[in-house]
């Protein structure tokens, strides 16, 4: 459910350009959750702006910045005294 309401509420952001909210907040979502369905939103909302008669930097971004948490995520996860991963 968490999931779900943190990506509706991304792309209401990124739709009304509240760009200042809207990266802070996925880049918690990638590192919380994957953030595959981000690169799909990316996509629909250049579309939704027409940005590929241009330079799509919305998708783009989102790429590389999935790109880049799915690197750093293992390296930044902690470990309790009994080995479980805590996140």
């Amino acid at each position: 459910m968490l999931r779900l309401l943190s990506l509706i509420i991304i792309t209401t952001l990124i739709i009304t350009p509240l760009y200042i909210l809207a990266i802070p907040l996925g880049v918690w979502y990638m590192f919380r959750f994957t953030g595959y369905e981000l690169i799909v939103m990316a996509v629909l909302v250049d579309g939704y702006f027409g940005a590929f008669y241009t330079l799509p930097i919305i998708s783009i971004s989102t790429i590389t910045l999935v790109f880049l948490v799915d690197l750093l995520k293992p390296s930044l996860l902690m470990y309790t005294k009994t080995d479980e991963i805590f996140s």
